[in-house]
């Protein structure tokens, strides 16, 4: 090989990486639509069709407060747990959350903060993937005011181009299990 061919082929292995893991960030936002939880322990989702093409979450920045959010999980599904409402009860946990096929992409609880991917890092959803809706869960530990209406929510920095690591989340156990003190072996 010559030497020139060594340094075209550098720098089209560098520039093809760069192409690759740059990408314009660009953001998305999920938010509650001005919703009133009326009794405690309220589960409520809304959703939210991701654009057409494949996107790689990088950053999940919560725009929530621990006074009035409990918790919020994010869910990629195939189809939302309801068509044609803003928002909708779906119960606790996962339950309506999705119709079809769902994955839990991030959690958030208590006031923490943004998560930023490591560098190259991202969750891949939308194209050809079983993601195509994003659903926002929050579960309300108390009933809101009678003039106060949440909008808590996520903005997303999502990247469209393909990112070297794919992130996920495994979930070991999603159910209770009670494990005996002293137990030999399971």
């Amino acid at each position: 090989m010559r030497k020139e061919e060594i340094y075209i082929c550098v720098f089209v292995t560098v520039f093809l990486n760069c192409y690759m893991t740059r990408g314009d960030v660009e953001k998305i936002a999920i938010h509650m639509p001005g919703v009133r939880p009326k009794k405690n322990d309220s589960y409520i989702c809304t959703s939210l069709k991701l654009p057409a093409g494949d996107s790689f979450i990088v950053k999940y920045e919560p725009d929530a407060h621990k006074e009035t959010a409990h918790h919020m999980l994010l869910f990629g599904c195939k189809k939302p747990g309801r068509f044609g409402s803003k928002a909708w009860n779906c119960g606790d946990m996962g339950s309506g959350t999705c119709t079809g096929s769902e994955s839990i992409l991030f959690g958030w609880a208590r006031d923490a903060p943004a998560l930023q991917l490591p560098k190259d890092v991202g969750f891949r959803v939308g194209g050809n993937t079983e993601i195509q809706y994003l659903t926002l869960q929050i579960h309300y530990a108390h009933a809101l005011e009678a003039k106060h209406y949440d909008r808590s929510g996520l903005t997303l920095h999502v990247k469209t181009a393909p990112q070297l690591n794919l992130a996920s989340i495994y979930l070991l156990l999603a159910s209770s299990a009670y494990i005996p003190p002293n137990s030999k072996g399971l």
